[in-house]
């Protein structure tokens, strides 16, 4: 099932936080999961939804987004959930550069860049 075939606005209903959402938008670039930037009055977020056999990647990723990791700048966890079947987090909006479009800026700093990721 594609992005375009995803509900967010039932997603983030799923989850709790549909009410005074004023723009959903989808993100391209994407990899494993399908991105919306959500925009709550003054507050952004990110809605990525994974796919089924994703479940322990998603949480995984929620259980290091709840630890923090000193000295990496992680997007605070705003809520955890599924959507028929699909693992879903609602995170904080982290302005910047992707791993691909910071290597396609500086192909010749890919490693360090890895590195840091």
């Amino acid at each position: 099932m594609g992005q375009a075939a995803l509900d967010p606005r039932a997603i983030l209903r799923a989850l709790g936080h549909d009410a005074g959402v004023t723009a959903v938008t989808p993100v391209t670039g994407g990899w494993d999961t399908a991105i919306w930037r959500v925009e709550r009055g003054d507050e952004t977020f990110a809605l990525r939804v994974f796919r089924p056999e994703q479940a322990r990647v998603a949480r995984r990723e929620a259980a290091v987004m709840r630890a923090g990791v000193p000295g990496v700048p992680i997007p605070a966890l705003h809520a955890e959930g599924s959507w028929e079947g699909r693992p879903a987090l609602l995170i904080g909006w982290c302005a910047g550069k992707n791993l691909l479009d910071a290597a396609r800026a500086e192909p010749a700093r890919f490693w360090a860049l890895a590195r840091v990721y």
